[in-house]
């Protein structure tokens, strides 16, 4: 494995810990937890963890005004139908 700079192990921190473990990071840069650790404290970059929750709870409100979107237009189309037909039938 080749010998990484400070900017360099920076750099990959700043890119790559939000998005990959750590485990990872070190399995294909060398570049320690410590060392992510550091430089997420240092200049506020989000660790994996705290990321991924971030994203998850981000997806599931989104997910919720959806569904609560969906179930509105399906009873709207159908109180809509039924208001004509009744309406037709008159």
């Amino acid at each position: 494995m080749i010998k990484l700079t400070k900017e360099q192990k920076f750099y990959i921190a700043k890119e790559l810990a939000p998005w990959i473990p750590p485990r990872e990071i070190l399995a294909e840069f060398g570049v320690p937890y410590s060392t992510i650790n550091y430089h997420s404290r240092k200049s506020g970059i989000k660790k994996y963890n705290q990321n991924m929750a971030e994203i998850n709870e981000e997806f599931h409100k989104e997910k919720e005004a959806y569904k609560t979107e969906m179930r509105e237009q399906g009873l709207a189309i159908v109180r809509e139908k039924l208001a004509n037909e009744t309406n037709s039938k008159e």
